[in-house]
């Protein structure tokens, strides 16, 4: 689902308008006639004209398009060289890396990928698709909340960020509701990919054959699980195993795990398990929530281990599919003990005291004259950069800590989006609270003041004498401020739900504290559409409440960067200047 179909299409039609022979061969229509003959057949098809001219052509192009595991095409073509000297390829990642990788017949072909787009990319493809189905321009403002909706769904690590999964995600939350409420409309996002290729693969529309898939996928997705925990990995001996047992127990036909295991368009590979990653969380998080209380211990360890990814994943999508209140209980209270022995950071001037030199110092004004396009072109290049922890990485007891908080927080997160509806308004208090201090303890974790900067400077003298402590105390300091923010805004991103911002502003009066202040003023911007009266009264409010430089610099930074990215009207504009 790449587009590869697409820039093959495209190819061709580049090849024709500038008048240049090219010739389009579909391989699955193919299949094993591979001849000179066949591609006659096809010319014919396409174009009027002498085959027998078209073959003399030096400049000639021929585009083969979803190449499978079939060795005849590799054959042909190169008995072919002196005839068909330009050929283009397209073929899945992992057909190419089975079947073709170490294949000597194709050292001589150039290796090209096709890359997730970027943000900015998408950012694009949102306006044009949403200008056509409203009829008019959308504003900046409304172009950020539908992203975090789509970056919610298409997320780099489930799955790519191809142009197919967002604009059907995007065509999803406008046309799709679910009828089975047992699940999200995020999760029948999901649904709608996975029956979408179940269809392709030939299985039959009726609900007696989509069931008898999506039962079997289910219990493949829980039995995968149970071997990875024991340190191994499916194979096909395990899966021809796994098979026998599951027929034993349910009805399915022989064809229809066949036809699972379309090479092209099926969910599953017998040697692997699911083909596309997020499938398999998608079936495990299905399969858990409906035994919910034969599984108990295993969804309690996910909560506790929830910085392991594949652990985190599937409580995202046990999520989505649970109905049953008492397992988001369980997921909300488990999720609240990370850290538990930090301070949540207050960010009073007693805890910014250390930003103070480096905040004055900083440039007061941040205004660009570049486009508000440019500055969201560079904004979005650089969210693309952005890479998420990995569960693969060599962490210490007190990073794992520190990431639990972070997955942790992304759960939660997703609670609070999807299930607000449903929750009471002192549980999403609860809720909220819960994330913005873990997030908070997150900021404390590491540099959280002058003494633990000046301890660290000076073990790093005293382990390297060339180095400068006051030029290591100044990198620190600059590292924790990078640090702090950073961790704010991912709280801002948690909370930053449009319908529970009342409760939210519940919360942040309870608590009165300029962390908290900051982070509701963040997500108050981050929900506007443009700048208004409402931002502009809150912003005055929060300088009023807050006399402090470090909350009063970072809280002006962010507006203007707001500005820079933003088109708003010109005289609101000028009333923030003025400020």
């Amino acid at each position: 689902m790449s587009g590869k179909t697409a820039l093959a299409k495209m190819l061709c039609i580049r090849q024709i308008e500038k008048d240049k022979p090219v010739l389009y061969i579909d391989a699955k229509k193919h299949n094993s006639r591979w001849n000179l003959i066949e591609f006659k057949r096809t010319f014919h098809d396409q174009f009027f004209g002498s085959w027998d001219h078209w073959l003399r052509k030096t400049d000639k192009l021929v585009v083969i398009d979803g190449l499978s595991e079939n060795k005849d095409a590799v054959k042909f073509l190169e008995a072919q060289r002196s005839v068909l000297q330009r050929v283009i390829i397209t073929m899945d990642t992992d057909i190419y890396r089975t079947y073709y990788h170490a294949d000597q017949r194709i050292y001589s072909y150039t290796e090209m990928q096709l890359r997730e787009i970027n943000r900015w990319h998408q950012e694009e493809m949102i306006r044009k698709t949403l200008k056509q189905t409203t009829g008019r321009d959308i504003s900046d403002g409304e172009v950020d909340i539908i992203e975090r909706k789509i970056d919610e769904i298409v997320d780099t690590r489930i799955i790519p960020r191809y142009p197919f999964y967002v604009l059907s995600v995007i065509q999803t939350l406008q046309a799709f509701m679910p009828q089975d409420t047992n699940i999200t409309s995020h999760a029948h996002c999901y649904y709608i990919f996975i029956l979408g290729r179940l269809m392709k693969a030939g299985i039959e529309k009726d609900d007696g054959s989509i069931n008898a898939c999506l039962n079997f996928s289910e219990y493949l997705a829980k039995a995968i699980f149970d071997r990875r925990e024991q340190g191994r990995s499916p194979d096909i001996t395990w899966f021809d195993q796994f098979t026998q047992s599951y027929k034993e127990n349910f009805v399915i036909s022989d064809e229809q795990i066949q036809r699972m295991c379309h090479p092209r368009y099926g969910i599953l590979q017998e040697s692997d398990g699911f083909r596309v990653r997020y499938m398999e969380f998608y079936f495990l998080g299905c399969f858990l929530a409906r035994n919910s209380i034969k599984e108990a211990l295993t969804l309690q360890k996910m909560c506790q281990r929830s910085e392991v990814e594949r652990y985190h994943l599937t409580l995202l999508f046990v999520i989505h599919h649970a109905d049953d209140h008492e397992i988001l209980e369980s997921i909300i209270l488990n999720t609240m003990c990370s850290l538990e022995n930090v301070r949540p950071a207050t960010l009073s001037r007693s805890e910014t005291d250390r930003f103070q030199r480096l905040i004055a110092s900083l440039k007061s004004n941040v205004l660009t004259d570049s486009s508000v396009e440019e500055q969201r072109r560079e904004s979005r290049d650089n969210n693309s950069d952005h890479k998420d922890f990995s569960e693969d990485s060599n962490l210490e007891y007190e990073a794992d800590e520190i990431l639990k908080v972070l997955k942790n927080n992304r759960i939660l997160g997703q609670v609070l989006r999807i299930r607000h509806g449903n929750i009471e308004r002192r549980a999403l208090k609860d809720l909220i609270e819960a994330i913005t201090d873990g997030g908070l303890r997150v900021v404390n974790a590491i540099l959280s003041n002058v003494d633990e900067i000046d301890a660290l400077a000076r073990w790093v003298e005293a382990k390297y004498p060339r180095a400068n402590s006051k030029k290591i105390k100044r990198e620190l300091i600059w590292l924790s401020f990078l640090w702090t923010m950073t961790n704010i805004e991912m709280v801002v991103d948690a909370v930053n739900k449009g319908e529970v911002r009342p409760i939210l502003k519940e919360v942040v009066r309870e608590k009165d504290n300029p962390a908290y202040d900051l982070i509701y003023y963040f997500s108050e911007l981050d929900n506007a559409n443009q700048l208004n009266t409402k931002i502009l009264s809150d912003l005055k409010e929060l300088w009023k409440n807050r006399n402090d430089l470090f909350i009063r610099r970072v809280a002006a930074m962010r507006t203007q960067f707001y500005m820079n990215t933003h088109n708003s009207e010109r005289k609101i504009e000028q009333r923030f200047y003025e400020c």
